[in-house]
């Protein structure tokens, strides 16, 4: 609970003291039992009305609470001092004043805005106050009646202040929790960011930049050279789309099954391609730009290590296939070749092709990758992504 709700729960809780008087009030205003003018009774009821009506705000809004209870207090001390001045002296025993049905709650308000030991002390206040009736010889009462009536306000002192105090404490724990959490939160969402971040960048210098350079390096003809400069203007447009990407918020399967095509032809064009079930999946199954973006990119260095490494030194280029389709809210992408195979427990530290453009990158926007091969028994290549959610994230 907030702290505006406990403010609202007190106030109501006060509010709800001062209602349950108020069948007392009537009949002892009914019944003439009063002895105090009747302009005075008059006053006291709106005053007891206009306090009913400012602890009921407080609990609609939640403010003002403070200021309505000291009216409480500062209300109910007044009236009993009004009827000692303005009742005249009682003949023999008396009815007690209808006032000092108001005392629970008198001190009941002042335990919610005052801690424990000043609470206790405004209680004495009020229990003094209720002695000046006697004083007064307006009422008469038995000093052991008037003496465990007042060990009852402040029984009741003790209580509210207890009960409210323990309210506050738990509302400023569960605030303490929830900032904590949007703080931990936040944190998250940050390290996050960053991770996916140099994935992103990770994947780009594997995929450009060392690239680009390998070609570069074993160029030795002029129509080599050519294929050199075309792949770094690619890598350096792709750069350039990096550093400044169009927002894209959500993209559709059809879409992502186009891209994963191309990528697949472009780095293998005898690849087979069976994106169909991904492309026939419904318009509601969205997908977030990045996912989108790591999955196209984690598919084509997959394609491209087949074509590279599948074959084995100086081997042919294997059969590679590449399958995608929508299985229970998550998109699965496999990338498979039947070549030479491996065993991806020894393949070196320095190796990047699997690690970052394909794991790390698919991994960073909540996906998961695995690579399943063996020598002599080709490799296969799975990705998973989550869809998006309504709001437009990964679930």
């Amino acid at each position: 609970m907030s702290a505006r709700g406990v403010r609202r729960l007190v106030a109501l809780v006060v509010a709800v003291a001062l209602v349950s008087i108020s069948p007392t009030v009537a009949t002892d205003l009914l019944a003439r039992t009063t002895t105090e003018p009747a302009w005075w009774s008059a006053t006291a009821v709106a005053a007891h009305l206009g306090l009913v009506a400012a602890l009921a705000r407080a609990a609609w809004t939640g403010e003002g609470l403070r200021g309505a209870c000291w009216a409480v207090v500062v209300t109910g001390n007044a009236l009993v001092l009004g009827h000692a001045v303005l009742a005249p002296p009682a003949a023999g025993r008396a009815p007690a004043p209808w006032e000092l049905a108001l005392s629970p709650a008198t001190v009941g308000a002042a335990a919610v805005v005052l801690p424990l030991g000043p609470a206790l002390v405004a209680g004495l206040v009020h229990i003094a106050v209720r002695g000046v009736l006697p004083l007064s010889g307006t009422w008469r009462q038995p000093p052991l009646e008037a003496v465990l009536d007042g060990l009852l306000l402040l029984v009741i002192v003790a209580a509210a202040s207890v009960a409210v105090q323990a309210v506050r404490a738990a509302a400023d724990q569960v605030a303490t929790a929830r900032t904590q959490a949007d703080a931990a939160a936040a944190r998250a969402a940050a390290a996050a960011a960053a991770e996916r971040e140099h994935a992103r960048w990770d994947a780009i210098v594997h995929d450009d930049v060392l690239a680009v350079l390998s070609v570069a390096a074993a160029a030795r003809t002029g129509e080599d050279r050519a294929v050199a400069g075309d792949a770094a203007r690619t890598a350096l447009r792709r750069l350039g789309r990096d550093v400044a990407p169009a927002p894209v918020p959500l993209a559709g399967p059809a879409g992502l099954a186009g891209r994963l095509a191309e990528a697949a032809h472009r780095r293998a064009p005898g690849a087979v391609v069976e994106v169909g079930a991904l492309a026939a999946a419904p318009a509601s199954a969205r997908l977030a730009a990045d996912v989108a973006d790591a999955l196209a990119d984690a598919t084509a260095e997959a394609v491209r290590n087949a074509v590279r490494h599948g074959g084995g030194p100086g081997g042919p280029v294997p059969l590679t296939t590449v399958a995608a389709a929508v299985v229970d809210d998550v998109v699965v992408v496999e990338v498979r070749d039947e070549g030479v195979g491996f065993d991806p427990a020894a393949v070196a530290g320095g190796r990047l092709g699997l690690s970052v453009s394909v794991g790390r990158r698919v991994e960073a926007v909540g996906g998961r990758a695995q690579v399943l091969s063996a020598p002599g028994r080709g490799t296969r290549v799975v990705l998973r992504a989550p869809l998006a959610t309504a709001g437009g994230g990964a679930p």
